[in-house]
């Protein structure tokens, strides 16, 4: 199993100031190439996320991820003072990209059918504005 199989948990110090990216972050060599491109929906679904938020964000983790411990490993991320944009973006979306099967938005989706959020899994609800906005005015 890849040691990125599995999101980890953050505490609240790392959410508020970004964790320890060895730990949380794949090197940019471990991330593959179409990663580190806008073209890839994943890198422009953490770009929305990072940048405007993503607004009434439903996002379905993959059997056996804890759909929290996944997004506060990625909100460590996005917050982390280290290291450039580029590399926690690329990071993040391969990250997201093994821990969900898809997420949708209002106006947007990744790997949905449609462009319409549906409804949530029964088991779940969607992530509040306080699980989903705390990227935004994240650190570079």
């Amino acid at each position: 199993m890849s040691k990125w199989a599995v999101p980890q948990s953050v505490s609240p110090l790392d959410l508020a100031f970004g964790g320890n990216m060895g730990k949380l972050l794949p090197p940019m060599r471990d991330i593959p190439a179409d990663f580190h491109s806008f073209n890839n929906p994943w890198v422009r679904c953490v770009g929305t996320w990072f940048t405007v938020g993503l607004a009434n964000p439903v996002f379905y983790p993959k059997p056996g991820i804890d759909r929290r411990d996944a997004m506060g490993h990625m909100k460590a991320i996005l917050m982390s003072f280290e290291p450039k944009h580029e590399h926690k973006s690329a990071g993040c979306a391969y990250l997201m990209s093994l821990w969900f099967e898809k997420v949708e938005w209002d106006g947007g989706s990744v790997n949905g059918v449609d462009l319409k959020p549906t409804q949530p899994p029964q088991d779940q609800t969607p992530l509040d504005s306080q699980d989903t906005g705390a990227a935004q005015g994240g650190r570079e």
